[in-house]
This record gives C-alpha cells, structure tokens and sequence, in this order.
C-alpha cells in the first residue's frame, strides 16, 4: 500500500492585504472548520501571511495539545501542558473546546492561565490528577462553560464543587472518581438546572 503524498501550494501576495480580509465571515468560518484538525495545513495556513494568522487565531474553535510523539490528536493522552503553554492560546480567541485529557503537568497554575480563555463552552480535564480546588475556582470567568469534565481530578472536593455551582450554564459534568467529592458537594450542585 502507498502512503499518500500530499502537496500544498501558497501562494504569498504581495499586497498588504490578502483577499482574504474580502471573504464573508461564514466562509472564514467554514475553511477553519475544514483545516483546524489537521495541524500541518493550519501551521501553512498562519504562514501565508500575517493577516493570515490573525484570521486563522481568531477563529480556531478546537484546541488539541500535541500528545507523545506517534499518538493521534483524537485519541490524545498524557500531554505536556506548561503555564506559559496555556497563555500563549489566549491569542486563540474563537476556541470554544480544549481537550486535556489525562495531560500531564496540568496543576493550578495552568487553569489560572485558562481562565483568560473566556469563550470555553467545552473543557475536558479529565484524568489530570494535578488540579486542587484552588485550581478549580480559576475557572470562575469561564461562565459560557456548558461542557466540564473533572473525572479523576483526584483531589477535587466539596470546596471545588462550591464555585462549580455557580457556572449555571453548565449542563454536563462529570465528577466520576472525584472520591473527595461528598454527598454534600453533590446537593451544592442542585441548582443546575441544564
């Protein structure tokens, strides 16, 4: 069996502005769509030129960090994610959907940099055993958040669960094996309607 070849062509303009600034948002909308899963022509894509890139940061909508090496994006496990790593994203204005699952090295100070990343609606934490309730309460200004996973977040507790209560749009949560989170903290979350 072959391997695929693939060619990409760019052609750099000239002009200080590309045609691409012409184009309706609903079309920007729909390449981002197209290219945000595969790194390769997104990193070609923010080359092209600066308007470019702009273009591109503002309206990526998914963000998967790079995993170990050989290990696919959808599948993605036990990443390495800095602080620094997260405030850099906050230049990613459009992104509605951070996957972390089971990344390492995701602690407090990573969450405190997430925060700026108020557009979240989905967050996915699951397995990063690193977040204490103090990281939780980072996530404050994320109050588009429908989507949260917490699953083996080890060291969540009732205290935690408290500053959950008050993302009212949340309507999924998973706090499986978040075993310091008591029956207590569960009747906090009654007011969660969604």
């Amino acid at each position: 069996m072959m391997a695929k070849e693939r060619r990409c062509h760019i052609v750099v303009l000239d002009s200080p502005t590309t045609a691409l600034a012409d184009l309706p948002e609903y079309v920007l909308a729909a390449v981002m769509e197209c290219i945000q899963e595969d790194r390769e022509v997104s990193a070609i894509f923010r080359r092209v030129c600066h308007a470019w890139q702009e273009t591109h940061d503002r309206l990526v909508t998914v963000l998967k960090p790079n995993g170990i090496p050989g290990l696919r994006a959808d599948t993605l496990l036990h990443c390495r994610v800095l602080p620094q790593d997260a405030r850099a994203w906050g230049k990613f204005g459009g992104v509605r959907t951070l996957h972390l699952k089971a990344s390492l090295d995701v602690n407090d100070d990573v969450l405190r940099a997430l925060a700026l990343l108020t557009g979240l609606t989905s967050l996915n934490l699951e397995g990063c055993e690193g977040i204490t309730d103090e990281g939780v309460k980072m996530l404050a200004p994320l109050t588009g958040l429908t989507r949260l996973d917490l699953g083996g977040c080890i060291e969540v507790t009732d205290e935690g669960v408290r500053m959950i209560a008050q993302l009212t749009g949340l309507t999924s949560l998973d706090l499986y094996q978040c075993d310091r989170v008591t029956d207590e903290g569960v009747r906090m979350l009654a007011p969660l309607t969604g």
